[in-house]
């Protein structure tokens, strides 16, 4: 049962009417809650208009109740009614278990990723002033040329795509693995991007990189003359009411997916756009109404131009920054993120005129969730994903089937070995790291979010693994040593 505690109307500056409901499980204090919805200029309690997604308190706490992870989610759906005359939003929030104080609209999270679709948007907006032209080469608006034979064949459209053929990440070598990118320079930056190898050529194929989103916030902070900060701050956070948002916030505690406390991740000055951006669920929802055509008109022609198809590689069809995503003949625009302890999504449909936002504080172990919930709040028929729980692991389950080496690619091998009735794994010139029983042949390692998947063959023997780890998959078949007496 779900209890909404008070409502108040109130008309934006534009005379839309927004009708803010905040859901809280029965049972959260009252003042806190009232609090809550009154910090949000809460608007006339009704129900959501969408016709197909799920009911947003039950699903959010179906999701999180019992998680691994001990985290929480802040969630908002927001719709647009007659081109913006009535504007509906609807949160709620939720945690892992019921002793953990819950989030509130103000709480900041991590939100990762998503910092590229706002790069995207603001990128498009310098478009439109006629301070940037995105056919241009990348090395026109910087100081160092990149890669060899690049320098005219790398467009400026190709960062915004994850096309320049930059590999995912430059040569990192963090003090702190847990905060990866905190002592990263602009000379080790230039260093990488002078000498990178490319995968393919600029344009040829799509690969996710957080290299060209760094290259990327360089360029856009050296078109703007201004720091990335900056300018995130008065072109976008500022027009936008999005008070709660900018670098180095103070954030609610990250956790991973084992429940351990995270670290926040830290990014260099004018790289930040990569994943550096921290905001709270008021202010993505103000985001999201952005995208679906409501704010300032200049902002809003950006994030129109931002939507627009870019490239279309294989199964991969990108935006200025954003991914769009086809399922059940809906259309999405949509980006998701994640740090060391967080995970976040924003998914635009703008047929439909609808918007869901989702923010975690953990490193949720199945990092797909919290698009599979997002999806499922606009489409009812999308499975949102499970709270992830430890399971027991049987007595009569044998360990040594699974021991042997697995190599994963040339150079690359994983040892798989008992000791002590305790399952590990140790991948080349790694650490061993235990591995805990999920399913059947099925374990994983939830703080560093592995997944393994063994094969057996047609005798029930052991003969191969899948390592599933933050959306890459990687095969290999099991070798056994001559003396192991194990088929």
């Amino acid at each position: 049962m779900i209890c909404c505690q008070q409502c108040i109307l109130k008309l934006s500056a534009s005379g839309s009417k927004i009708r803010e409901i905040s859901m809280y499980p029965r049972g959260y204090p009252t003042a806190k809650t009232i609090g809550a919805i009154a910090a949000l200029a809460a608007g006339l309690l009704s129900p959501l208009g969408s016709a197909n997604g799920a009911d947003i308190s039950t699903a959010v706490q179906a999701r999180i109740e019992g998680d691994s992870s001990g985290g929480c989610l802040a969630v908002g759906r927001i719709q647009v009614i007659e081109d913006g005359a009535d504007i509906r939003r609807e949160t709620t929030f939720a945690c892992a278990d019921n002793e953990t104080n819950k989030p509130d609209a103000r709480t900041v999270f991590e939100i990762g990723s998503i910092s590229k679709a706002m790069l995207g948007v603001l990128a498009a907006d310098l478009v439109l002033q006629g301070e940037l032209d995105i056919e241009r080469p990348v090395a026109d608006y910087l100081p160092y040329s990149g890669p060899p034979d690049s320098a005219e064949t790398m467009l400026v459209r190709h960062l915004l795509t994850h096309t320049s053929g930059l590999p995912r990440l430059p040569a990192l070598q963090p003090a702190d693995h847990e905060d990866p990118y905190a002592d990263f320079t602009d000379e080790a930056l230039w260093h990488s991007f002078e000498n990178a190898p490319l995968a393919s050529e600029p344009g040829a194929e799509y690969s996710y990189s957080n290299f060209a989103f760094m290259i990327l916030s360089k360029l856009i902070a050296e078109v703007t003359g201004q720091s990335l900060q900056d300018y995130y701050q008065t072109r976008l956070f500022e027009p936008l009411a999005m008070e709660h948002s900018g670098f180095g916030l103070e954030t609610i505690e990250g956790r991973l997916a084992n429940g351990d406390a995270a670290k926040n991740w830290n990014f260099p000055k004018d790289m930040e756009a990569v994943g550096g951006v921290r905001s709270s669920l008021h202010d993505m929802l103000n985001f999201a109404q952005l995208q679906l055509g409501l704010g300032p008109p200049e902002l809003v022609d950006a994030a129109q131009q931002s939507h627009q198809l870019l490239a279309e590689v294989g199964e991969h069809s990108i935006a200025w920054g954003w991914m769009l995503h086809e399922r059940n003949n809906h259309q999405y625009i949509l980006h998701g993120g994640g740090t060391g302890g967080f995970n976040a999504v924003i998914i635009i449909e703008p047929a439909e005129q609808q918007a869901v936002v989702v923010l975690a504080n953990a490193a949720l172990y199945n990092t797909q969730d919290v698009q599979s919930l997002g999806l499922h709040l606009l489409d009812e028929s999308v499975e949102p994903g499970l709270a992830h729980r430890v399971a027991a692991q049987p007595e009569a389950l044998s360990l040594d089937d699974y021991e042997g080496d697995y190599p994963l690619m040339p150079g690359f091998n994983l040892r798989i070995f008992v000791e002590d009735n305790q399952l590990y794994l140790q991948a080349s010139g790694q650490p061993a790291a235990p591995l805990n029983y999920q399913s059947e042949d099925t374990f994983e390692n939830l703080q560093h979010g592995v997944e393994i998947e063994f094969e057996r063959d047609e005798d029930r023997h052991v003969s191969g693994l899948e390592l599933r780890q933050f959306g890459q998959t990687l095969s290999g078949p099991r070798e056994v040593a001559d003396d192991n007496t194990n088929p």
